[in-house]
């Protein structure tokens, strides 16, 4: 049979004022040159409008000749979005982030330990 092994991996980008990634669930299998992944698809729209309450996401396809073979690497992207702090009555960010200054601007993001 075929082991599959299930890890977290961690996306790694250098942080934008407008979106922040997630820590998404990667399933490993067995890769082969008969495997491509087809281009991101489009991002979706974010689910909410500040504060880095909402998220979005986008998908891509592996095409693969033979059943054994599988593409390595995530077909699902998943990052928070919208960074920009909410307005009173709303708190000014979700998700355990804090207020944080980028290019002079207030965005919410977590707090990076340098």
């Amino acid at each position: 049979g075929m082991i599959v092994y299930s890890f977290m991996a961690i996306l790694l980008f250098i942080p934008s004022y407008s979106t922040q990634s997630i820590t998404t669930t990667t399933t490993l299998s067995p890769s082969c040159s008969e495997a491509s992944w087809l281009d991101w698809s489009s991002w979706s729209t974010c689910s909410d409008s500040c504060g880095s309450c909402g998220i979005r996401t986008r998908t891509r396809v592996c095409l693969s000749s033979l059943s054994t073979c599988y593409c390595s690497g995530d077909g699902l992207g998943i990052e928070y979005c919208n960074l920009s702090v909410c307005r009173y009555p709303r708190q000014s960010c979700c998700n355990s982030m804090r207020v944080t200054t980028v290019n002079g601007q207030f965005a919410c993001q977590t707090s990076t330990s340098t």
